[in-house]
């Protein structure tokens, strides 16, 4: 580049590495915290896992993680109550820590953010029906929780 640095990004031939598959599964098994438990369901396998998309540093010629906007921003206002534009980095950041910053926003924020458990007795036995549809690809938003809203409990459900 006449008068300033050239940057470069390597070629990419479409090889995934055994890394990346890795990566890919466990995002595809929801995360779970460290003993085991699922804290929050996974992405469908036609979404493009544009969460977890990386960047190429060309000071350190290596890729790194890109934390994305819509959560590191919601961490760092709403859940750490910092002025940042984003959060610095994920260093120390278990999958405890994301299942506590999870916790932390449905108990500050549950009048907007906690849709899981909803008591819609009332509007149901005045014959309301509600219709309600989300995309399979979502990047950010699991079709699961859309269907974890309509049945909480799933096959745990005692009928009433």
């Amino acid at each position: 580049m006449p008068g300033g640095t050239a940057f470069r990004t390597p070629a990419i031939n479409g090889t995934v590495s055994a890394q990346a598959a890795a990566v890919a599964s466990t995002i595809m098994s929801g995360l779970h915290t460290t003993d085991g438990k699922l804290a929050y369901f996974s992405y469908q396998p036609s979404s493009t896992f544009k969460d977890a998309k990386t960047t190429y540093n060309n000071d350190t010629d290596s890729y790194e993680l890109t934390i994305t906007s819509l959560g590191g921003v919601f961490v760092a206002k709403f859940i750490q109550m910092v002025n940042l534009p984003n959060l610095p980095s994920l260093d120390n950041v278990t999958y405890d820590t994301l299942v506590e910053w999870m916790q932390e926003a449905w108990i500050k924020y549950e009048d907007t953010l906690q849709t899981t458990l909803p008591d819609l007795t009332s509007f149901h036995s005045h014959g309301g029906k509600i219709l309600t549809f989300h995309g399979e690809s979502d990047n950010s938003i699991p079709a699961a929780s859309s269907v974890h809203y309509h049945d909480p409990c799933g096959a745990s459900c005692t009928p009433t």
